[in-house]
């Protein structure tokens, strides 16, 4: 994982700026056998309260599309022991800051979550 070019440990902390989503990125290996067409993952941002009735905020980051959908990109694909590159879109940054503002959350944001939501592979299994 790496933030404005900088590689990152997960599970770790590390010092960033205010503006740390803008460069988010995270490699994944494909360490299947099959080719995967498309990555999904979720990035969540956890109360720090821990009250169970407060909701996290979150944002998928997409990498590749599903290969049912009538648009199917097979350039973007990952074979079998290559990486891929899941990147924040930088248009959405501004927009996911404006909402954890609304939502109450502390600015700047200092905790996230990443987590490995589903991944597609080209025969279409997930």
């Amino acid at each position: 994982m790496e933030i404005s070019g900088r590689p990152i440990e997960t599970g770790k902390k590390f010092a960033g700026d205010d503006d740390w989503l803008d460069g988010l990125k995270v490699t994944v290996k494909n360490t299947s056998d099959k080719v995967i067409t498309r990555i999904a993952i979720g990035l969540s941002f956890p109360r720090n309260s821990g009250a169970a009735d407060e909701t996290t905020y979150l944002v998928e980051m997409m990498y590749g599309n599903d290969p049912a959908d009538e648009n199917f990109d097979v350039l973007k694909q990952v074979n079998p022991g290559a990486t891929a590159e899941v990147m924040m879109i930088k248009s959405n940054v501004p927009i996911i800051k404006q909402d954890l503002k609304q939502l109450g959350y502390p600015d700047p944001i200092f905790r996230a979550q990443l987590k490995i939501q589903s991944v597609t592979f080209i025969d279409g299994s997930m």
